[in-house]
């Protein structure tokens, strides 16, 4: 039977440029072709505003795991 061995990494960040940004580095230089399984995004809210202004931002939370396969075969 042949076992399968996953990896998982997460990343967070209070922007999602800055976090997408961290992905997909981790992606072009720590995985080969083929290794890249899924990536689960989460973002929350930490504060919620009522104006409506262009200037006005959200304060938002973002979380993401990447999860791939384990090439080492420890």
């Amino acid at each position: 039977m042949n076992k399968r061995h996953y990896s998982v990494k997460s990343f967070e960040s209070n922007k999602f440029d800055e976090l997408t940004r961290h992905i997909n580095l981790f992606i072009y230089h720590e995985l080969c072709e083929g290794q890249l399984i899924d990536i689960k995004y989460n973002i929350v809210p930490l504060s919620i505003s009522t104006h409506k202004g262009t200037d006005v931002q959200c304060k938002i939370h973002c979380t993401a795991l990447v999860i791939y396969k384990n090439l080492n075969k420890n």
